[in-house]
């Protein structure tokens, strides 16, 4: 084992290998645990809702990101299903779609229920950088929402299903997304979204 020696005078060596590889030690952290330090990680939820068998194709969850230099990555869904019986071949199908239009109708606004996940944040809320809005739990649900695409079909069994997405959507300043349910029967539902803000074109660990 051979050693090379920094040049300053401070002492510290790098070890190298017998075939010239130099040896060391690496540390590595979660993006969203980077994220959480900096203040920047954040979540949102529909809380318990309801949708009902005739519940039909009805948007539960819409966000857009409003800040004008950042993106926003999201990092994790988290739904929650509680199937409404025992019979597990009674599920939910969930899809996102994108680029649609601010609901109206049956939606509450969530704004003031965006969490700071980060322990270090100064501010409760991501303020003037996102707007949200959930259904309300009655009616058909959302109305308004135009255009969009597919993406990420899942059928929902009991209990949570999570899925760890970081990287794969992004929401630029003024896109949005939104979510909508179809059940198989009546069932207490919960969708939550972890994302975190990130310079434009500065990269995802970018403070």
């Amino acid at each position: 084992m051979s050693k090379i020696e920094d040049g300053k005078g401070t002492g510290s060596t790098a070890q190298v290998t017998s075939d010239g590889r130099i040896l060391g030690d690496v540390i590595t952290e979660l993006v969203s645990s980077e994220r959480s330090r900096s203040g920047k990680l954040f979540g949102l939820g529909t809380g318990s809702i309801t949708p009902t068998g005739s519940f039909s194709l009805g948007p539960v969850l819409w966000l857009r990101n409003d800040s004008t230099t950042e993106n926003i990555h999201v990092q994790k869904l988290i739904f929650g299903w509680n199937g409404g019986s025992t019979n597990y071949n009674r599920t939910i199908l969930s899809f996102i779609k994108y680029q649609t239009s601010e609901p109206t109708g049956a939606n509450t606004s969530i704004s003031d229920q965006i969490e700071n996940i980060s322990l270090t944040g100064a501010s409760a809320v991501a303020s003037g950088k996102i707007t949200a809005y959930k259904w309300d739990g009655t009616g058909t649900g959302m109305t308004g929402s135009t255009g969009g695409f597919l993406q990420i079909p899942n059928r929902l069994a009991q209990g949570n299903t999570s899925l760890d997405i970081d990287g794969e959507i992004i929401l630029g300043p003024g896109d949005s997304m939104e979510f909508q349910v179809t059940p198989e029967e009546t069932g207490l539902f919960n969708l939550g979204v972890v994302y975190y803000f990130a310079p434009i074109n500065g990269g995802r660990s970018a403070s």
